[in-house]
């Protein structure tokens, strides 16, 4: 499989059909507060996410609800334009508890979903504060993550998981615009306007600059 950048994004191609690899985040869903249910009171945060083929977008921002006791909730899913999307996977919080859990992985075409008492909450939420990554110049793949440029700024993705970047933490800026960027075993050569650094190390959280 090819993976190739471009302004429209990043896509893969397998030989016949290239297709995005990276998913939208959804849109938060909305609550409504049901009545003569089985929720015992207490603070409940839902999310969602969607699945393409078993792969996983990014979480949706979390709506947070109060139930009284012996209440329920009616969850009402964001449209999806992607027509790629299959599925949606909902996570929800126990009463109280800050920890999202996947609940359900219903049709794309669900609309709405009522949930009466407390499902068996199955793995934790592993995508937020996540965003799709970005495309940019010199594609690479390097130590199980794609790597793009703009501008004077290194983005990668997460480990092993292509189509997802965390924005707060998975770039290296540095002082002039990138030129050219060639992974090596023990680093990544970075070709600036007037000299070469090399990106020394095979953590990213701690790799030294060296100028050459």
């Amino acid at each position: 499989v090819v993976c190739m950048a471009c302004d429209n994004g990043l896509f893969t191609y397998d030989g016949q059909t290239a297709k995005r690899l990276t998913i939208d985040t959804p849109a938060r869903p909305q609550a409504n507060v049901k009545y003569n249910y089985s929720l015992d009171q207490g603070d409940y945060s839902f999310a969602i996410s969607w699945v393409v083929n078993g792969l996983e977008s990014a979480l949706s921002e979390i709506k947070k609800v109060q139930l009284p006791d012996k209440s329920g909730v009616q969850l009402q899913l964001p449209m999806c334009l992607d027509s790629n999307v299959t599925h949606v996977r909902i996570y929800m919080s126990e009463p109280g508890g800050g920890e999202l859990r996947q609940a359900f992985e219903l049709p794309i075409d669900t609309m709405s979903v009522d949930i009466q008492a407390l499902p068996e909450l199955g793995r934790a939420a592993t995508f937020q504060y996540l965003s799709p990554m970005k495309s940019g110049n010199f594609l690479r793949l390097w130590r199980g993550r794609l790597w793009v440029v703009r501008s004077n700024v290194l983005y990668f993705s997460e480990a092993m998981t292509y189509h997802l970047t965390d924005e707060r933490y998975n770039f290296i800026q540095l002082p002039q615009r990138i030129r050219f960027i060639d992974p090596v075993d023990g680093g990544i050569w970075v070709g600036q306007a007037d000299h070469v650094v090399f990106l020394r190390g095979q953590d990213v959280r701690n790799m030294a600059i060296e100028q050459k």
